[in-house]
């Protein structure tokens, strides 16, 4: 071989090995990317502590509770039950998110409900639409 041939073939091997180098971190990159994802995730479903609650010091205080009823549908702020926390876990999975009270249809869940699913409540067949596969949570 010529000595230009050989100056073309290294030129080849040594941008070969640059784009395959570049290649390897960016994938890295990525791979690094989805573990933290999947670990906020994780974190992010995990049973929520229980809330303290005050105990009333006489009779007077004590005043029947009214327990919100689980409405199924159409969704209403307050709502809570197993399909409020199948929305909370698309809109997990799906968007990301922090700071979620599980299991409870609050304003920031509704505003995210607005924001990703494009609708300002949540009806049977818009529920359907986006929880075809409910998540098995631990």
């Amino acid at each position: 071989m010529k000595k230009g041939d050989w100056i073309k073939v290294g030129a080849f091997v040594g941008v070969a090995a640059v784009v395959g180098i570049a290649g390897h971190y960016w994938l890295k990159k990525q791979d690094e990317s989805l573990k933290v994802s999947s670990e906020v995730l994780e974190d992010l479903l995990k049973p929520i502590k229980p809330v303290e609650m005050k105990v009333p010091n006489t009779t007077a205080d004590l005043q029947p509770v009214e327990k919100k009823t689980v409405s199924k549908f159409p969704i209403q702020i307050g709502d809570q039950g197993e399909h409020i926390t199948q929305v909370q876990a698309h809109l997990l999975k799906h968007h990301g998110w922090a700071e979620v009270n599980m299991g409870i249809y609050d304003s920031i869940t509704a505003a995210r409900v607005k924001r990703f699913w494009k609708v300002d409540q949540i009806t049977k067949s818009v529920y359907q639409k986006h929880i075809k596969n409910p998540i098995k949570l631990k």
